[in-house]
């Protein structure tokens, strides 16, 4: 039918994603995985103790991560789940960089020695891994909007005339 204008296809070159896609679902990836790793280091008189994300508010990054991939893998790709993807990174990335200038947040003990404690607590390495994969995730969000204006003719001058 001449006048129906081409579909605009789900899949891409390198398979069944876009490249935005992909990178969204590495940074969920990466996101999960920083969930695991120590968020907080403490070392003091030869001992070291460290707090995995998972043991405390790395089930928040975590639950949005899993939100994340279920946006990617059982929607479109459209405007409003990229918008949905940004934000989650958003989120995820602002959750990171608290805990990474102040590892002692939530603590909410006074005196001489939580203040001490608190002195001694560094950020892990799961906080840089959460970081990065909330990065990743607006850095997904981003790129699909700016390629989506210059994409789309692009897309459609490739498709053969129909008849």
């Amino acid at each position: 039918m001449a006048g129906q204008q081409p579909q605009r296809s789900r899949q891409s070159q390198t398979g069944r994603f876009s490249r935005s896609e992909q990178i969204a679902l590495g940074s969920v990836a990466a996101v999960t995985i920083g969930a695991f790793l120590p968020w907080i280091t403490a070392s003091a008189f030869g001992t070291s103790v460290s707090v995995n994300g998972i043991d405390g508010d790395g089930v928040f990054t975590l639950g949005m991560a899993i939100v994340a991939a279920v946006l990617v893998v059982a929607r479109n790709w459209d405007r409003i789940n990229t918008f949905a993807i940004g934000g989650l990174g958003i989120l995820i990335t602002a959750f990171s960089i608290l805990y990474i200038v102040d590892p002692a947040f939530g603590i909410e003990e006074s005196g001489a020695m939580a203040e001490a404690a608190k002195e001694m607590l560094n950020p892990g390495i799961g906080l840089y891994v959460t970081l990065l994969g909330g990065v990743g995730l607006i850095v997904a969000s981003v790129l699909d909007r700016l390629r989506g204006s210059d994409s789309a003719p692009e897309q459609q001058s490739q498709q053969p005339p129909q008849l």
